[in-house]
């Protein structure tokens, strides 16, 4: 791959494609980003300038991380495989 940091995350939950995802499926969403924000403050191979920082004072503690420095964080529209996966590039 081009990017030099490139993750997959896959929930325990089996979800056939983005295509099948409703509101009910938003805390499985939620902890895709906050499993991706996990992965990025404790890797040890992360350094620490492309750690995704804290959402500002006043925003609550389950708001989805903020990420910047260059990462990526997303899902294909096409996926590249059929199971639900977040993509986490830099």
């Amino acid at each position: 791959p081009k990017a030099r940091h490139d993750y997959l995350i896959l929930p325990m939950q089996e979800v056939k494609g983005i295509s099948l995802l409703n509101h009910t499926h938003l805390p499985l969403v939620q902890n895709l980003h906050n499993a991706a924000n996990i992965l990025l403050r404790t890797l040890p191979e992360i350094p620490e300038k492309l750690r995704p920082r804290r959402p500002t004072s006043g925003v609550s503690e389950d708001a989805l991380p903020v990420f910047d420095s260059g990462w990526r964080v997303g899902y294909h529209s096409v996926p590249s495989m059929d199971l639900l996966h977040l993509h986490v590039i830099s």
